[in-house]
């Protein structure tokens, strides 16, 4: 039992070491918070795979690009293989297209894309994959 309560430990730490820099990082003049939130925008949420990189160094850099870009509110890639990100973002300002383009410089690739509409920025994002947690076996 013991074992498992240390599992649980160490998988919530782990959350918040990874989604830390997207609660924490001070928005941008001219970006939106969910508090700031306009009414008209047209906002998605798109989780996606970045295949092609091949160490940490080079999936921080991709989550800074994703994160400058304008139209991006919040954004996040996991540093653990898969290496799921997800993207929050007004589609009038910018695209996946466009961000991906934005990402070529890391010489990545975005697949197994999932983007839909939402009604509102959510407080905290966590990349695919982080929110489950470890087996224990016992």
């Amino acid at each position: 039992m013991e074992i498992r309560k240390l599992s649980l430990l160490i998988a919530a730490t782990m959350i918040l070491c990874v989604a830390a820099p997207a609660i924490t990082a001070p928005t941008s003049p001219g970006r939106a918070t969910t508090a700031e939130k306009k009414s008209g925008q047209k906002l998605h949420r798109a989780d996606f795979r970045v295949a092609g990189a091949s160490c940490v160094g080079c999936i921080r850099r991709v989550g800074r690009i994703l994160r400058s870009q304008k139209g991006v509110l919040k954004a996040d890639v996991s540093i653990f293989k898969p290496y799921w990100a997800i993207v929050i973002y007004n589609s009038d300002d910018v695209n996946l297209e466009q961000l991906q383009e934005a990402c070529k410089v890391e010489k990545v690739k975005f697949e197994e894309i999932e983007d839909k509409s939402i009604a509102e920025v959510p407080l905290i994002v966590i990349p695919k994959g982080m929110n489950k947690v470890p087996e224990s076996g016992h």
